[in-house]
C-alpha cells in the first residue's frame, strides 16, 4: 500500500518521527504499515525520496551484475517494486517467502535473457589475430 493522507485518525496514536499525539478524527499521514505521521512531519516526509530498504538494495546489487536492458525492464521493475513491499511491511508475514521465491525466480530468468559476455581468453585472442591476418592477405 502506497503512502496517503488519511483524513480521520479513528483511534489515538502516536507520530513515528516527533512522538506528538494524533487524536481521534485528525488528519494524518500513512507512510507504511505502523509508521504514521502527525500533519507536520506528514508534509515533510511526502516530499523526501523514500529510504531503501535491505531486501530492496539487494535486489539493486544483484541487477548491478546484469547488463543495463536488464536493469531497466518490466521484470527488474517487478522484483524492484516486490521488494520494497517487503521492506515497507506492506504484506503479510505469510506471504514474504513466496515473494522472495518469486523474485529469485525472476532474477534467474533475467540472468538466461541476459548472459554475461565470456572473457576472452589467450585461444579466442590468437584466433581473432588469425582470422586478421588472413583477411588481410586476401586484399593484397
Amino acid at each position: 500500500m502506497a503512502a496517503k493522507w488519511i483524513d480521520a485518525a479513528e483511534r489515538k496514536t502516536q507520530c513515528s518521527r516527533c512522538k506528538a499525539i494524533i487524536e481521534i478524527g485528525q488528519r494524518f499521514y500513512y507512510l507504511r504499515r505502523g509508521v504514521y505521521l502527525c500533519e507536520l512531519c506528514g508534509s515533510l516526509a511526502e516530499h523526501e525520496e523514500p529510504e531503501i530498504g535491505k531486501i530492496e538494495g539487494g535486489v539493486l546489487k544483484d541487477l548491478e551484475a546484469l547488463p543495463d536492458e536488464a536493469s531497466e525492464g518490466t521484470i527488474a521493475q517487478m522484483m524492484l517494486s516486490m521488494a520494497r513491499r517487503i521492506d515497507y511491511g506492506d504484506v503479510a508475514d505469510r506471504d514474504v517467502a513466496p515473494i522472495t521465491k518469486e523474485i529469485r525466480q525472476m532474477y534467474t530468468q533475467l540472468k538466461l535473457d541476459y548472459p554475461p559476455k565470456p572473457e576472452e581468453d589467450d585461444t579466442e585472442k590468437t584466433r581473432r589475430r588469425r582470422e586478421k591476418m588472413l583477411m588481410m592477405d586476401d586484399y593484397e
